[in-house]
């Protein structure tokens, strides 16, 4: 579970959004938080852990290293 300080802006939508998770959920662990539509700049809230969050860091660094293994492998037949 992470802790998150709202700022100027912020809805629990697009943190919700953002963290991959949906506003019940952030809701579930902050009951607190009677009515989504009110939040305060400052105040620090849970945002949940959820799967498809990990999964989509997962997914964003295996494309980062086949990107990487492609751009080797185009350097190395360059040198060859």
């Amino acid at each position: 579970m992470k802790e998150y300080t709202i700022k100027k802006g912020d809805t629990l939508s697009r943190l919700a959004s953002e963290w991959g998770c949906t506003v019940k959920d952030i809701q579930k662990v902050n009951p607190s938080i009677t009515d989504p539509d009110i939040i305060f700049v400052g105040q620090t809230i849970r945002i949940p852990n959820t799967s498809s969050n990990e999964l989509e860091s997962l997914l964003k660094a295996c494309v980062k290293d086949i990107q990487n293994l492609t751009s080797f492998k185009k350097l190395v037949s360059y040198l060859e």
